[in-house]
């Protein structure tokens, strides 16, 4: 099925992202602009990651720019709560796995400094 043990947990978290993306704009697309701008830079702010930290090893630089990427999601969900609450509590989800994507990188940063 669609949310079968294929689908990996990236996959969930972009789902819920994009549900709640959806939620938003549904609810008011006059208010939800900035809410999908901020969705919009989050998504690439997310793409760009893993560049610094596989491909290019900046360790140190992946672990500000994840926390960056963290402050964008938190802003876009208190966005995303004053137009439907349910939205919002759709992200959090993915800023618990941010979070523990911190975690390891900043792990992995200094077992190699």
């Amino acid at each position: 099925g669609l949310v079968g043990s294929e689908m990996c947990i990236r996959d969930r978290l972009y789902l819920l992202m994009a549900i709640g993306m959806a939620m938003v704009w549904n609810a008011d697309q006059a208010h939800a602009k900035p809410a999908r701008n901020l969705y919009i830079v989050q998504l690439v702010v997310n793409l760009l990651w893993p560049f610094f930290f596989f491909r290019w090893e900046m360790w140190g630089f992946a672990v500000i720019w994840l926390l960056l990427l963290i402050a964008l999601v938190m802003v876009m969900a208190l966005r995303f709560e004053q137009i439907s609450p349910k939205a919002a509590y759709l992200q959090i989800p993915y800023l618990i796995w941010l979070c523990f994507a911190a975690y390891l990188n900043i792990a992995i940063w200094l077992l190699n400094r």
